[in-house]
């Protein structure tokens, strides 16, 4: 029998390892020994082992060395080696102030200085370069704006970030010196205006991190009132970080698997009591999260890279239960998806519209992703790495999503959804609206038959270059066509997808390559279908086929019928 997720697989997914990549996270959930336990200060370098290292300081060192951290410099010209860059850090040429504006990862990372966690073990005088620091940059108060906040090391993910490495060094040193240090950036972490989460911003991973140090910190030091605030904190970002439907506001599949996992560690490790009665809402939604992360599964087991992130494979131990709903329906957050059933390989789809992109969101209103006869069709791209290169920018573009797009028009406006009554499958309608541009997205998808059908209308004030864009997933390759009646890819395991655009005739389309980042920094080679349409009223109708039949396609748009008809054999 068919079962679908439900409490019972949200707890056993809550305690499971679930491999993700956490992009300016610190998981440290498990409260420190108390203060009474560090040992008394120390001032001059640490013993270059220090056995066995705290379990805070676990995250700064893994972290430090996937940045290339490199401190073997610092002893002699005060020099540290971060992501191939070279920085002086003490001395008279000390240049702490840093920022890439391309790379704004590597300037947080530097800033949050889990490289002297490194250099501490290595038995390098790390607090008086944390002291060194703090004397070249003081914190400037967040009215500066963001630009002054990177490149001082202010933004909340750098405080964060620092703050969790001072606690790793108080634990190693004991260094009295540390006191003030970690006071100040509990200021910062507590500043409202820096802080991702109620009541002056939208909640967010973030938020939760920045909770997680405090509780650490207040632990560490022995300070009752941050573990306070931070409790605060959480009990009022509880009931938003999940919508009614289980999704986050971020956007992207990868960081709700974020949110659930580090929702679900924090409730499992800090449960309610009478001094912290935190996030009940949320625990009550952590199933519905759950069943959500199963309803974007493909039937393969992958979920696709919606949103910044990495295509990842759905814990074996999410449960199911009966009473099956594969449908996921999130019309305030813009998500949809549906199978044909919990057992069943034959067709998944997922379909993005709602707010404008923001937080780990890609330009991808209006996206689908597409499986059918076993196999993926349509897929998402995911993104490359945090780098403000070419990469970043093509794989965040609508031309890397399977998309209607107005050629040169950035989406700044929401896309509404609704589902439509239809007798042969699922149907819903987007529209969308900006500047005197409209859209109007009509998706038609059979869960009985591996086929997909997309009505896609758009309004100019002016003569403009429309497209549609379908990102094939990995595996496909596009075949040469004389016409629509050819297929248009062929798939490795040996099925052909048929199809073609019907607009004032039929447009077999193009073939474009691009790229796809199944892994951090990882390229694999794919392809894009377009179609494009020059004007200031266009209709564009889509079909999609794919079938294990190689043979001639024909399609009646307006009989809406379709056959694919096998040559007859030889005599």
């Amino acid at each position: 029998m068919a079962r679908r997720p439900g409490d019972a697989g949200a707890k056993a997914f809550a305690a499971s390892v679930i491999p993700v990549m956490l992009a300016a996270a610190t998981m440290t959930v498990l409260l420190a020994p108390s203060v009474a336990a560090v040992a008394a200060p120390l001032r001059s370098p640490v013993p270059a082992q220090v056995d066995p290292i705290p379990r805070q300081c676990a995250n700064e060192v893994s972290d430090a060395r996937a940045r290339g951290v490199d401190v073997s410099r610092i002893a002699e010209d005060g020099i540290v080696i971060v992501g191939g860059r070279s920085i002086p850090v003490s001395g008279p040429d000390a240049q702490w102030r840093q920022r890439d504006e391309r790379d704004p990862t590597w300037t947080t990372r530097f800033h949050g200085m889990s490289w002297a966690v490194v250099a501490a073990l290595e038995g390098i005088p790390a607090v008086d370069l944390v002291l060194e620091r703090r004397a070249a940059l003081p914190d400037p108060g967040a009215a500066v704006g963001i630009a002054e906040l990177q490149a001082t090391g202010w933004t909340e993910s750098a405080v964060r970030l620092r703050q969790a490495t001072v606690n790793c060094l108080y634990l190693i040193t004991g260094d009295q010196r540390l006191i003030p240090i970690v006071e100040e950036l509990a200021q910062a972490n507590l500043d409202p205006v820096r802080y991702w989460g109620l009541p002056l911003n939208p909640v967010h991973n973030h938020g939760i991190l920045a909770n997680i140090v405090m509780l650490e910190s207040a632990e560490v030091f022995g300070r009752g009132e941050w573990r306070d605030q931070a409790l605060r904190r959480l009990d009022a970002d509880s009931g938003r970080v999940f919508a009614a439907c289980g999704m986050t506001a971020e956007q992207s599949t990868h960081y709700h698997l974020v949110n659930v996992r580090l929702w679900s560690r924090l409730l499992r490790d800090l449960p309610a009591s009478p001094d912290a009665p935190v996030a009940q809402a949320v625990a009550e939604r952590i199933g519905t999260a759950t069943i959500a992360l199963a309803r974007l599964a493909r039937p393969d087991g992958i979920i696709e890279a919606i949103g910044d992130g990495f295509p990842l494979r759905l814990p074996r131990d999410v449960a199911v239960e009966a009473d099956p709903d594969p449908r996921l329906w999130c019309r305030q957050r813009g998500w949809a998806a549906n199978r044909t059933s919990w057992d069943d390989s034959l067709v998944h789809y997922t379909l993005r519209f709602g707010p404008r992109p923001r937080f780990h969101g890609h330009l991808d209103q209006g996206s689908i992703t597409w499986f059918a006869g076993g196999v993926p069709v349509f897929s998402d791209r995911g993104y490359y790495d945090t780098t403000r290169d070419d990469r970043f920018i093509r794989g965040r573009s609508a031309a890397y999503h399977s998309v209607f797009e107005p050629i040169g028009v950035t989406s700044r406006s929401v896309m509404t959804g609704r589902r439509m009554p239809s007798e042969v499958g699922d149907e819903y309608a987007l529209t969308w609206s900006q500047d005197g541009i409209e859209m109007e997205r009509v998706v038609t998808i059979p869960l009985s038959e591996t086929s997909l059908r997309v009505l896609d209308t758009g309004l100019s004030p002016d003569f403009r270059w429309w497209a549609q864009h379908w990102q094939l997933a990995p595996g496909w390759t596009p075949l040469p066509r004389r016409s629509i009646a050819d297929p248009a890819a062929v798939h490795e395991s040996g099925l052909y997808l048929y199809g073609a655009c019907s607009s004032r005739g039929f447009n077999p389309g193009r073939a474009v390559p691009v790229e796809a980042y199944p892994k951090r920094r990882e390229v694999v080679p794919a392809w894009s279908l377009t179609c494009e349409r020059l004007g200031a009223r266009v209709r564009m109708e889509t079909l999609w086929v794919v079938s294990d039949v190689s043979g001639r396609f024909r399609w009646d748009p307006v009989a809406g019928t379709y056959e694919i008809t096998a040559p007859a054999p030889l005599p």
